[in-house]
């Protein structure tokens, strides 16, 4: 049984300038990881992949820049995504909870800023009120395609910014006179802080009245829940109560009565139609269109919205950089179709470490490590046999004596039990050998065996 203790022999680190290269050159591989672990749509989070290459002391280092590049690539695709949809008319809400996903919703307002004051006679200069990258270059991107007339227009009208863009407002937009928009809301409706959403006002019990215990009455508008006892609404729209013309209205139920809309007032929430046939507003299937998602994305529809799954391995994000050509690399490394790899030393080189240690490869370099049974010696920096006899960490028997080996120990027993006995292993005690029993006997009829100390008798049986 050795003491097995690490010996570490980080290979040929020289001057700083080296190592700093070299932890740069790790670092660099690490985010790679990250950027790909990012592009399978994996949660950065859950990197399970190995690092046992890595040094342990830059371990750290490499696990946080994983994280950092892996996010990088999420948040990447997520603004690409939110331009996708200011660009279709679509909601700039992401439903669902997905990583980076407050780019989509920044990147998405940004290119529908940028749409809006492009499709004017402004300017596309953001340096008046500066959003900050990367929404700054989203913002002018989108702003002078629609001035190169890249995006398509629904109407003509320069002042109809509602007509052009739809989702300005949850409900209700209306164009002004200086050539802007302001939102709305349909009755029993209030319009938020954000001037753009609409919330449903609610008035606890103000549609019931008072009941006696023999009479129950609701106002008109109102009925009688049977189960509950309480006072509901009745939908005028769907009982058919409503007197709305079916060609050119739009019935809309509210608390208590109902209102006859015009079919061009009709302002569906994102992700829904008005149909005229249902007179409600449906779920529009965006997959239908197949430029819905980018290449590399299966479209699939949800109620309101849709979801683009990646069905290959990377997002359909814009293609990277090619990597400089390097003309040097660091020790440990080779260069390699012109980039630095590491070396292999330990498959290199049989003789790397000695014949009592273990090597191990490692980004940069190798280690050698003290094989079972040895220590290190702190003043040699060698590998040293551990007596396991002298130390006391051996399982020999009371009976049977340690001897040390190279790497281990063997024990010996210390005495022979002699005819007649063998020796118990487990308590290292000569035990009696029953001959009659085990057949060593040489006793003839009419004689019997009897087992005795160490031997046995021939006895007339009686």
């Amino acid at each position: 049984m050795g003491v097995k203790i690490g010996l570490m022999l980080i290979c040929c680190v020289g001057l700083v300038s080296s190592e700093a290269i070299a932890i740069e050159q790790i670092l660099s591989l690490c985010c790679q990881e990250g950027e790909e672990w990012g592009t399978q749509n994996r949660l950065c989070s859950s990197f399970n992949k190995s690092l046992e290459l890595v040094p342990g002391e830059l371990r750290g280092l490499c696990l946080s820049t994983i994280e950092i590049c892996c996010s990088k690539q999420h948040k990447i695709y997520q603004c690409t995504a939110g331009q996708i949809a200011a660009r279709q008319g679509l909601s700039c809400s992401l439903k669902g909870d997905h990583s980076g996903s407050e780019f989509y919703t920044d990147c998405c307002e940004a290119c529908k800023i940028g749409l809006v004051v492009g499709s004017s006679s402004s300017k596309c200069s953001v340096d008046p009120f500066a959003f900050g990258s990367p929404w700054d270059e989203v913002y002018d991107g989108c702003c002078k395609d629609i001035k190169q007339d890249t995006f398509i227009l629904n109407e003509d009208d320069e002042n109809n910014l509602c007509g052009r863009f739809d989702n300005l407002c949850s409900q209700i937009c209306e164009n002004t006179v200086a050539g802007s928009y302001v939102c709305k809301c349909y009755p029993s409706y209030t319009l938020m802080d954000d001037r753009k959403t609409c919330a449903q006002i609610t008035s606890e019990d103000e549609n019931e009245i008072p009941l006696d215990n023999t009479l129950s009455d609701c106002r008109i508008g109102y009925e009688k829940d049977q189960r509950t006892g309480e006072c509901v609404d009745v939908d005028e729209c769907e009982t058919g109560e409503a007197a709305c013309d079916a060609q050119l209205q739009v019935c809309m139920n509210v608390e208590g009565s109902y209102k006859c809309l015009d079919i061009q007032e009709v302002k569906c929430e994102a992700g829904f139609r008005y149909d005229r046939k249902t007179s409600k507003c449906e779920d529009i299937d965006e997959c239908e269109d197949s430029s819905a998602c980018d290449e590399g994305f299966q479209c699939v529809n949800i109620k309101g919205s849709y979801d683009c799954i990646a069905v290959v391995k990377n997002y359909p994000l814009p293609t990277p950089a090619p990597k400089k050509k390097v003309e040097s690399c660091a020790p440990g490394f080779r260069r390699h179709n012109d980039q630095c790899v590491d070396i292999d030393e330990c498959s290199a080189d049989k003789y790397a470490c000695d014949s009592n240690q273990v090597c191990t490869n490692e980004i940069g370099g190798f280690r050698c490590d003290c094989k079972i049974g040895f220590m290190l010696d702190q003043v040699t920096n060698a590998c040293m046999d551990i007596n396991e006899c002298q130390i006391n960490a051996h399982e020999c028997l009371e009976s049977q004596r340690c001897d040390n080996t190279i790497g281990s120990y063997t024990c010996i027993r210390l005495q022979s039990c002699g005819t007649g006995y063998t020796l118990n292993a487990e308590t290292g005690n000569c035990d009696d050998d029953d001959e009659c029993a085990l057949g060593r006997h040489n006793c003839m009829a009419p004689y019997e065996c009897f087992n005795t100390k160490g031997s046995f008798r021939c006895r007339q049986r009686s």
